[in-house]
């Protein structure tokens, strides 16, 4: 059976699915989900995460007045969900991630940073993350100002998976939805020990 990692943000919300086992929609699409993991400070601002827990599962969580992170571990790779606001921290932040990169698993890290990748290349957390051999997948605005705001980072070991990215813009949100879909998901589970 071959298998397609999809894992869709738009804005804060993340919702991800392995397409051919029990097809998963985005919450925003009224299907159901199982499972949620939500951080949401008072402004309004933060993460919320639908996930098929057959499939993945919460192993950390950070949560402080500036940013939160969410972690879920699939037995062939690791997603790391983020949301910082404008205040928070850069350098606060690539610690606490820095202490959830497993440097020998696959991993995707994705959320709104508030940081804009074209115009604060140079940001301490962006280079940080670029120098432990992540690649940043999105190279277009993802705000309806035209900032870049919205990161997917991705590192893979073999170097042999390549990620598509599809782009749009939901109506309802003055973020862009990024979907990340993995074609070769059967490939790094016949492999993967955990």
């Amino acid at each position: 059976e071959n298998k397609v990692l999809k894992y869709e943000q738009q804005g804060n919300v993340l919702n991800f699915q392995f397409v051919s086992d029990k097809r998963v929609k985005c919450p925003t699409c009224r299907n159901d989900f199982k499972n949620i993991l939500c951080h949401i400070q008072r402004s309004g601002c933060g993460i919320a995460t639908y996930y098929n827990h057959e499939k993945v599962r919460p192993v950390e969580e950070v949560k402080t007045d500036k940013f939160q992170i969410g972690k879920f571990k699939h037995k062939s790779l690791d997603i790391i969900n983020v949301y910082r606001s404008q205040s928070g921290h850069s350098l606060e932040l690539l610690e606490h991630l820095k202490k959830q990169i497993e440097a020998e698993r696959i991993t995707i890290i994705t959320g709104d940073f508030n940081i804009c990748f074209m115009e604060n290349n140079s940001n301490r957390m962006i280079q940080g993350l670029l120098s432990l051999g992540f690649d940043q997948l999105v190279h277009e605005p993802t705000h309806i100002q035209g900032r870049h705001i919205d990161h997917v980072y991705f590192l893979d070991p073999s170097k042999r998976l390549k990620p598509i990215i599809d782009r749009y813009s939901p109506y309802y949100s003055d973020h862009d939805g990024i979907c990340i879909t993995i074609p070769d998901v059967n490939e790094i589970e016949k492999n993967s020990v955990i």
